[in-house]
């Protein structure tokens, strides 16, 4: 085993043990999103527009279950769609600036427990964490299944 993975085991469970809050049990939030909504909130982006039928894969649901919970998000303005540029019959998704603000008051880990580490270090490093963090999370969308 790689160095680098044993430490990213190690790492990331020390910090979600530092942070972590509460799981949503169901959709009883202001946001009226479940922990499951959040999740595929997650998995979303602003940059670019998801494949349902890549997400489901890739979250271990059913189309039809990430279907329904895709539509209720739309609803409450979390997400919007556009038709497929190469094919006019999908769809694709991508979370909004709502969206994202409802992520940040619904996530796993705290956000004033975030701030109140990140404080604590210069700039420089804060930028390297999240430069850090978003290369591993753009790994694992970019990996294929």
């Amino acid at each position: 085993m790689k160095k680098a993975v044993l430490e990213i085991q190690t790492l990331y469970p020390r910090i979600y043990m530092a942070c972590h809050v509460e799981h949503i049990k169901r959709r009883s939030s202001d946001e009226q999103i479940s922990a499951r909504d959040a999740s595929i909130l997650a998995h979303l982006t602003e940059d670019y527009f998801q494949s349902p039928k890549t997400l489901a894969a890739h979250m271990s649901i059913a189309a039809s279950t990430l279907s329904e919970a895709l539509h209720h998000l739309v609803s409450l303005g979390y997400v919007k769609f556009a038709a497929d540029e190469n094919d006019g019959r999908q769809t694709r998704f991508r979370i909004t600036p709502k969206g994202r603000k409802a992520i940040a008051e619904n996530s796993v880990l705290d956000g004033k427990k975030l701030e109140s580490l990140l404080a604590t270090m210069a700039e420089s490093d804060q930028q390297k964490i999240v430069e850090g963090l978003r290369l591993l999370a753009d790994a694992a969308i970019d990996q294929k299944d």
